[in-house]
């Protein structure tokens, strides 16, 4: 994390307690059920260990979107995947 890197503990504590404490934000466990979705998942879109575990937790939590900044995501079809790049962009337009 780049405020760690840099020193900016205070930084990294808000971001830590906003990712921890923020609306919307659940912690799941991940179980045995979870890590052989994360395999399937792995396979059948060429994902990373952990974009696999992430879209699989993120399924079986019942999440209805993932929001990330990585365009490649978008392939898996299981799960409405929202690009932040893309949110703003429409957020802008909208606001013209």
């Amino acid at each position: 994390m780049v405020p760690i890197r840099l020193r900016k503990t205070k930084l990294a504590r808000d971001f830590g307690d906003l990712i921890v404490h923020g609306g919307n934000t659940i912690f799941v466990p991940i179980e045995q059920n979870a890590a052989a979705r994360a395999a399937e998942l792995r396979a059948r879109y060429n994902l990373s260990l952990t974009d696999s575990i992430q879209v699989a937790v993120a399924l079986m939590a019942g999440c209805d979107s993932f929001l990330t900044n990585d365009r490649q995501l978008v392939r898996v079809r299981e799960l409405h995947v929202l690009v932040l790049e893309d949110c703003i962009a429409q957020a802008q337009t909208s606001a013209q």
